[in-house]
């Protein structure tokens, strides 16, 4: 939510660059993953990704504050409300017995963000053809 959110992190890392990011999670709570897709032009291509890796650095070292913590809750909380409003989600979520959303905590986020080390990170260049 952080990462994705207008002003957020990741426009904040480009903000010099004429370059933007989309981030996805990927997998589930015990193999996940974040996949972050940078368009820039290829002259700017190398900066953007030093960027977003620089915020991915500073995530691990702990930048996270209470106050973007508790921003995150209430995205993640706007998010469920909206998406509860699906029956074809309550459905689901009766037949799989699933619980209460979770509520992010500093402490676990900082924990998460600190796996994020450039040893764990893998750069992958797609040009399209023109």
């Amino acid at each position: 939510m952080l990462l994705n959110r207008p002003g957020g992190w990741l426009e904040q890392a480009l903000s010099n660059l004429t370059a933007r990011a989309q981030a996805r999670f990927v997998g589930g709570s015990a193999a996940g993953g974040i996949v972050i897709r940078i368009a820039a032009p290829e002259a700017t291509e190398p900066a953007a990704v030093a960027q977003v890796r620089g915020l991915l650095a500073r995530l691990g070292r702990g930048a996270l504050t209470a106050e973007e913590l508790a921003l995150a809750n209430r995205e993640l909380a706007r998010a469920e409300l909206e998406s509860s409003l699906d029956p074809r989600r309550r459905i689901v979520e009766l037949w799989r017995g699933a619980g209460p959303p979770a509520v992010l905590d500093l402490n676990g986020l900082r924990t998460f963000h600190g796996r994020l080390a450039a040893g764990s990170q893998a750069v992958v260049y797609v040009r399209s053809r023109q």
